[in-house]
């Protein structure tokens, strides 16, 4: 992840000030911060968790 993040972040300014049309700048970005996607989904795993515990509280109390 680091190294992906360091080339993201010296490539995208360059990328974006490129002349360029607007479909290749976002293909480009969309490419290089793709392993940004797990990090997303270890959030939504972490906070899945609690989630589920209020949840079932809440059932537990009567409403569905």
């Amino acid at each position: 992840m680091k190294g992906g993040a360091e080339t993201a972040k010296k490539l995208l300014p360059t990328e974006w000030r490129a002349d360029i049309g607007l479909s290749k700048k976002l293909h480009a970005t969309f490419h290089l911060l793709g392993s940004t996607i797990f990090v997303f989904v270890f959030v939504m795993g972490v906070f899945s968790v609690p989630l589920l515990l209020m949840l079932n509280e809440l059932m537990e109390l009567g409403f569905d």
